[in-house]
């Protein structure tokens, strides 16, 4: 369940960029970003719950 949270966050992001700027690119990279930063707290999370 998790996992499509962090999934949905991610996709939201980009498309609100996307949204905003007209340009797929800085969507992708919106996209990416959000995952790079939020990836790494699921992984500790699910790691630390273990």
């Amino acid at each position: 369940m998790r996992l499509w949270l962090l999934s949905l966050i991610c996709a939201t992001a980009g498309a609100a960029v996307v949204w905003r700027t007209g340009a797929v690119l800085p969507g992708v990279s919106a996209f990416l970003i959000t995952l790079a930063v939020l990836g790494p707290c699921l992984w500790a999370y699910e790691r630390r719950k273990r």
